[in-house]
């Protein structure tokens, strides 16, 4: 960074910034920019990409990037073993949406396939949550062929979660690059925690954590 003329602080106090100028080229590498996560938490604080590169006929002049909204994913073990742990992410995501802010939920394939005894779990949570079909919630699976990937390299479940998870909000990012969603969550269980990935860009939190960060205090109240 010296020999191109620049200043490179790592530890930065994040806590005061509300711009973050992040040129076009660059975007490939923003998941190693260090405060990444803590800055996307900052309401304030405004992520603006400029530039051109090839894949673009005119510059980007200053475009809003990580607007709003979010992506997330959910562990096995959450599934399993916190009480109504699918439904209480449904609430925390409608009343996103009712504030405007719009979530994807991304799961386990071999939960659709059948391969894990999931079924009656989540079809459970579903029909306990009698909005889910009104809703309308963003709900899909990771992509088939990325999943068998990944499983090759991966030998535990939020491993394999963490990285689909990852590549699936990098390709959604590029597809669009304006609409980029802000957040990257994956909801895992205490007893994953901590997990420490090679490459960051997920935020990994508890159910627990998830609900006091993005949904309502007093509400998410499950005896």
């Amino acid at each position: 960074m010296k020999v191109l003329g620049a200043n490179y602080f790592p530890n930065y106090d994040c806590d005061k910034m509300d711009l973050v100028l992040v040129h076009v080229l660059m975007l490939d590498q923003i998941n190693f920019m260090p405060n990444l996560i803590k800055l996307k938490h900052q309401e304030q604080c405004k992520f603006l990409v400029y530039g051109w590169d090839f894949k673009q006929q005119e510059p980007i002049k200053f475009e809003e990037y990580f607007v709003s909204g979010g992506i997330l994913s959910v562990t096995t073990r959450v599934l399993l073993e916190e009480k109504n742990g699918l439904q209480r992410i449904f609430e925390v995501i409608e009343y996103q949406k009712e504030n405007g802010v719009e979530w994807k939920i991304l799961m386990d394939p071999e939960i659709k396939y059948c391969n894990y005894n999931l079924s009656a779990l989540i079809d459970y949570d579903l029909k306990s949550n009698n909005s889910f079909d009104e809703s309308g919630i963003n709900f899909h699976y990771f992509d088939l062929f990325l999943w068998r990937k990944l499983k090759k390299q991966n030998d535990n479940n939020i491993s394999r979660i963490y990285y689909a998870l990852l590549f699936s909000y990098s390709f959604e990012v590029e597809a669009n690059i304006i609409k980029s969603p802000r957040h990257c969550i994956l909801i895992a269980h205490n007893k994953e925690m901590p997990f420490c990935p090679k490459i960051p860009g997920v935020e990994v939190i508890t159910l627990e954590n998830f609900e006091e960060t993005f949904g309502f205090d007093d509400t998410m109240e499950w005896e």
